[in-house]
């Protein structure tokens, strides 16, 4: 019996609509996971250690880890987060080996995956590689399990977006955190949750909702509102409400029909949305609800 795709309906996948799009026009990602002796290269903070999974439609193909041997030594601080010592790295590859050996494992360009790209990615391994001579490419997609998350479901609290919180949320009990061979596995278990997730998202729809919540925040002013009336034979008498309106900075004209119950825009080079027209013109009247409209004498 096949596993149920993990779905959450509190994310609001319309902040992610670039994400599901690069899941669903892409195949092959290598997920990340490095650590470091610090938090930034320009004070001195070297790569520890790197860890990959490659991923293609769908499914974990290949690993990929080693330690890297640091000019500097380990501080004491990260040796106790990570419980790497300097036994661990003495025979280890220094970085520039370390990093085409990485490189070979990328193969071809694929998405490249973390928990925190900016990073992992963008303030170390990229940089490193450029460094080393690897022709690394300055394009390359990436995909962030760490933004991702904090885009689609945001003020939930620091805490909730580590990578050992995400990976509980989808199912997956990381342990020995702050280690990139262990830390790698709970991103990809994420990532591939995702990956499932994304390619069942009607792209279309998910483009459609995005426009109309856009469109929701454009404020609508309301500049007249007059009831117009023609019979345009003996059985058929038109009726509507006609609304001047300016919205974005652009002048328009709308109408509200009365026989067909339903707005529509005779004159704007613009975009709007008939639910914020609709609510302007009610606040306009000082009626509670469009039924309320279709009585108003004006």
């Amino acid at each position: 019996m096949e596993k149920p795709i993990v779905m959450f309906p509190d994310w609001d996948l319309t902040k992610v609509l670039k994400e599901v799009e690069l899941l669903q026009t892409h195949d092959h990602y290598v997920v990340v996971d490095i650590e470091t002796t610090g938090f930034s290269p320009e004070k001195g903070a070297e790569i520890l250690q790197i860890a990959a999974v490659r991923v293609y439609e769908g499914v974990a193909l290949d690993y990929f880890s080693t330690f890297v041997k640091p000019r500097n030594g380990i501080p004491w601080s990260v040796v106790n987060l990570t419980g790497i010592t300097g036994k661990d790295v003495c025979s280890a590859p220094d970085v520039e080996d370390a990093l085409w050996q990485f490189w070979h494992f990328l193969s071809e360009t694929p998405v490249i995956v973390a928990h925190n790209v900016k990073f992992d990615w963008d303030r170390f391994l990229f940089p490193n590689m450029r460094k080393c001579g690897i022709p690394a490419d300055p394009e390359i997609p990436t995909f962030c399990t760490l933004k991702t998350y904090r885009r689609a479901c945001p003020d939930l609290g620091k805490h909730c977006y580590t990578n050992d919180a995400m990976a509980r949320k989808f199912g997956y009990t990381l342990e020995g955190a702050h280690r990139a061979e262990t830390d790698v596995v709970a991103t990809a278990w994420v990532f591939l949750r995702l990956f499932e997730w994304f390619n069942t998202v009607d792209l279309q729809e998910l483009r459609r909702l995005k426009r109309e919540k856009w469109l929701a925040k454009i404020p609508v002013e309301i500049i007249s509102v007059n009831r117009w009336e023609k019979q345009v034979s003996p059985k058929t008498l038109l009726r509507r409400f006609y609304v001047d309106f300016k919205a974005g900075g652009k002048k328009g004209t709308a109408f509200y029909d009365l026989n067909r119950h339903e707005w529509g825009v005779k004159d704007f080079k613009g975009c709007i949305h008939t639910g914020n027209l609709e609510r302007a013109v009610l606040e306009r009247l000082g009626l509670s609800d469009v039924s309320e409209l279709e009585t108003y004498a004006g």
